[in-house]
């Protein structure tokens, strides 16, 4: 189970860090845009942070396993953002990250 608050905050801080780095070897900022893909190692579901409150109330049991499941990278559309929004639209690219990664986990898709 993944709780999408702390996934969201991760990937904020690899998006900050990223754009650290981006400035640091590109000071003069040549590289105008930039592209994201994002993949879990580890399939499994997102819930919210009350939602997974509730479930800890409760004994739920996960007999399933990750192991036959698809991991494919999920991107954003346009893939291709300028530069600048890795500064900011960072609150926007983790949301939509987060609901793609959530639409790419569930059954039947």
């Amino acid at each position: 189970m993944i709780v999408k608050e702390q996934l969201i905050e991760k990937m904020e801080k690899v998006l900050r860090y990223a754009a650290f780095v981006l400035d640091s070897i590109d000071n003069t900022q040549r590289l105008t845009h930039f592209c994201l893909a994002i993949q879990l190692t580890r399939a499994g579901t997102i819930v919210t942070q009350a939602e997974s409150e509730a479930q800890r109330q409760s004994s739920i049991i996960n007999l399933g396993n990750s192991y036959g499941q698809k991991k494919n990278a999920i991107h954003l559309t346009p893939a291709v953002r300028h530069r600048s929004a890795l500064v900011h639209d960072i609150d926007a690219i983790c949301a939509d990250l987060t609901t793609l990664l959530r639409r790419s986990l569930q059954p039947n898709r």
